[in-house]
């Protein structure tokens, strides 16, 4: 992921949180306009069933039942492989 990091951590907008639980992860969704979902190959993480009960955005690249287009935008299908 460092190099992900790398290159995208100067945007002001973007944060990459890690794993959070308890009290900061509902202060961080209380706060948070979009979830962009780095998972390529998750079918329903339950990040996208948490941000959804507090009305985030989702912005993901996996579509399971319609989940990411009727909460946000889902992008098409990436199928894997390094984007380096």
């Amino acid at each position: 992921m460092d190099p992900i990091i790398e290159k995208y951590k100067h945007l002001g907008n973007l944060d990459f949180r890690g794993h959070v639980s308890g009290g900061e992860k509902k202060e961080i969704l209380r706060k948070t306009k979009v979830l962009v979902n780095t998972g390529i190959h998750e079918a329903i993480p339950v990040s996208f069933l948490e941000a959804i009960s507090y009305g985030v955005r989702i912005l993901s690249c996996q579509n399971p039942d319609d989940l990411s287009s009727d909460n946000g935008r889902f992008t098409g299908q990436i199928f894997g492989g390094w984007l380096g």
